[in-house]
């Protein structure tokens, strides 16, 4: 299969390697030798692996011919810079403008190192915390009060309390209630997130504040939107991804104001106070078009709120569906500080343009089920 970039070529191969080494492993394991299946399959992996580095070399060999960037770079970047909102530009046109010259090798953790083995020419900053996370402001999950969390290490566990018995009056001297709530633990595990755009090489050496905009926005629109969609998916857990915060589900069938306000007090039941409405841009209309009572002319939603409720509206929630939760229980993790890297292939250089790449890793999780629920609206009658 013919790949248009180095770093899909480097990728697909650390898939392939990968993948023969869980065959070995497995056998190992078992104590016993491949099959005629797995021979099969690892012959096959290495066939592919040598003829993807020989397509990789002719690349090389065309970069080279025709005196094009041969740079990959590691950037993130440091938050004790001077002038903060200029720094990320300016540290990218930097290191872009005086980078290595020597082959620079790209590994499945993300981290370059230079093949005459002679040190790295990199500029450090806290990319995530000063750059991305403000910009969560933005999306869906920037405007609940989830809890995000960055500077993540290992596999975290975040205790969860469950509430028991309540404290109880008792005599002077009588015995006091033992509390019978219990903490559990959410775990939370990295995922990695990437995002890529182009930006042509004169705009990224000019190191103007446009240019800084233009590479923030597009990256973070493609981080913040990938997460939104994650998060509010029924889809299961996979090993690149975390599950969504709908994954086994099942949506109440909402028609009536009566049916909302029960869906309300049964939430509110389970001591979960801090509520608020996510709806889907048709449940709006449903809730903007329907009264609240046949003695009553106001309409379930009013003045932006849906029964007095904070309430947000996103595309990102599936049609005629909405969430009613306490979104102070929805963690989301970062791990270490996101990174750029730079490359150019035969056809970005033919262009004028530079390949930017980001990478980082995240997860999350909804830490009581029950705190959120959710509903489509369902005629009856239909």
């Amino acid at each position: 299969m013919k790949y248009n970039t180095l770093l899909e070529y480097q990728d697909a191969i650390s898939v392939l390697t990968e993948r023969n080494l869980a065959i070995i492993d497995e056998a190992k394991t078992l104590v016993r030798s491949l099959n005629d299946d797995e021979n099969e399959e690892f012959s096959r992996n290495k066939e592919e692996i040598l003829t993807l580095k020989a397509e990789m070399s002719e690349i090389q060999r065309q970069l080279e011919s025709e005196n094009t960037i041969k740079n990959l770079k590691k950037i993130s970047i440091d938050n004790n810079m001077e002038n903060k909102d200029f720094s990320l530009i300016r540290s990218l046109s930097e290191a872009y403008k005086s980078g290595q010259r020597e082959n620079i090798t790209l590994k499945r953790d993300w981290q370059v190192t230079g093949a005459s083995g002679e040190g790295e020419d990199v500029v450090s900053v806290d990319l995530l915390n000063e750059v991305i996370m403000p910009l969560r402001e933005e999306y869906l999950f920037g405007q609940l009060p989830c809890r995000v969390m960055s500077g993540l290490k290992g596999n975290p566990q975040i205790p969860v309390y469950s509430r028991g018995n309540k404290a109880a009056h008792v005599a002077e001297t009588g015995t006091a209630t033992k509390a019978t709530g219990a903490f559990s633990n959410i775990t939370l595990a990295p995922h990695r997130i990437s995002a890529y755009t182009t930006i042509s090489k004169l705009f990224l050496i000019q190191a103007t504040p446009a240019a800084q905009e233009a590479i923030v926005r597009d990256l973070s629109l493609q981080i913040w939107d990938t997460i939104e969609e994650t998060l509010l998916s029924d889809d299961a857990a996979t090993e690149v991804a975390p599950a969504g915060l709908l994954y086994n589900k099942t949506a109440e069938e909402i028609w009536t104001y009566k049916d909302l306000v029960d869906m309300e007090a049964d939430l509110r039941e389970k001591k979960y106070k801090d509520v608020q409405f996510v709806l889907s841009p048709r449940a709006e209309a449903w809730a903007k078009s329907t009264i609240k009572g046949t003695n009553n002319t106001s309409m379930i939603m009013d003045g932006g709120k849906v029964d007095g409720i904070n309430t947000i509206v996103t595309s990102a929630v599936e049609p005629n569906q909405f969430l009613l939760a306490d979104f102070s229980n929805v963690l989301i993790g970062f791990w270490g500080d996101m990174t750029f890297s730079f490359y150019e292939d035969f056809q970005l250089a033919q262009d004028g343009l530079v390949g930017i790449v980001i990478n980082g890793f995240w997860d999350g999780k909804l830490a009581r089920p029950d705190a959120l629920v959710l509903a489509e609206v369902t005629d009856p009658e239909a």
